[in-house]
């Protein structure tokens, strides 16, 4: 019976008549006829993988679809010279490269150190050479050490008390070659050996070779408890806020003369007034490096801010 049955069906179904009724047909495709409409929008996605140059003008010309910028965007892009994100990226992370490579940023961090121990008051800085053919092997240990000091390939490294390299680029934690955070990630590699803190243990515990990204994460993260828990009272976060308008004051400075080029065009000041940097830009400014690292970390790893 249940034969027959479908056979009837199949037979009642060929006498249908041909002419096309007014019933929906559905699509087995999955893509709705929404995402088919919005597909042929003249707004663009820019390609991942477009040349930085290229991305600039792509963005300029061609209408992407606007985003509402936070506090931080729409106070850099209303006050300074840069004309849109990409430029806002590229500047952006100088910021940070330079406040945490500054020689007395990094003395500040020594001299507040733990007071529970001594070898963290202890470590010295070191700007020398490729190599430490000129000095007593004795001195290799409890040091932060900037190899190619003054060139375009500084990079730093620790030396603990027993005199073993921690260096970034070896333990894969950065690409090799590239100009990011080597600083920091010393400097944490130094606190982890000299502090009783655990929140640096736990930090360095956290970095993992050739997970740039995560890594570049937790160097943001360094810096935002450095500024919050080290450096929240009044007088060192005062100290803190001109060191910052002293960086604006030199990529003004520099953008005038457009002496200093990155691949993208000459750097550009996040401000045009430096008066107006306080603690609160300062901190906006770890939380939007902290939302796009992403972007950050594609730039830092090609060189390209």
């Amino acid at each position: 019976m249940r034969t027959k049955s479908i056979t009837a069906t199949r037979k009642s179904i060929n006498k249908l008549p041909t002419k096309r009724t007014t019933r929906k047909k559905y699509s087995m495709n999955p893509i709705s006829k929404r995402t088919k409409r919005s597909s042929r929008s003249r707004y663009f996605r820019i390609p991942d993988s477009m040349d930085e140059p290229l991305q600039s003008l792509f963005e300029t010309i061609v209408p992407q679809r606007k985003k509402t910028p936070s506090p931080f965007e729409s106070i850099v892009l209303q006050n300074s010279p840069i004309q849109n994100m990409v430029e806002l990226n590229s500047n952006a992370i100088h910021y940070l490269v330079d406040f945490a490579g500054t020689d007395t940023v990094i003395d500040a961090i020594i001299s507040n150190n733990d007071p529970n121990t001594d070898i963290g008051k202890e470590t010295k800085i070191i700007l020398g050479s490729d190599k430490f053919d000129s000095i007593d092997k004795d001195m290799i240990k409890n040091i932060l050490y900037s190899k190619n000091a003054g060139t375009e390939a500084t990079h730093w490294v620790y030396y603990d008390k027993t005199g073993m390299q921690h260096n970034s680029y070896l333990k894969k934690h950065q690409p090799m070659g590239s100009n990011g955070f080597c600083q920091s990630f010393a400097i944490l590699y130094m606190l982890k050996h000299t502090s009783h803190s655990k929140e640096f243990r736990k930090m360095v515990k956290q970095l993992k070779p050739n997970q740039y990204e995560d890594n570049n994460l937790i160097v943001i993260q360094f810096w935002k408890y450095i500024l919050k828990e080290w450096f929240h009272y009044d007088d060192l976060m005062d100290w803190c806020i001109d060191i910052w308008k002293q960086i604006n004051d030199e990529k003004i400075k520099d953008f005038s003369k457009t002496t200093r080029v990155s691949k993208i065009g000459p750097m550009k000041p996040l401000l045009d007034d430096s008066s107006k940097i306080d603690k609160t830009f300062i901190l906006n400014l770890m939380d939007y490096l902290e939302t796009n690292i992403k972007t950050i970390t594609e730039k830092i790893n090609k060189n390209i801010f």
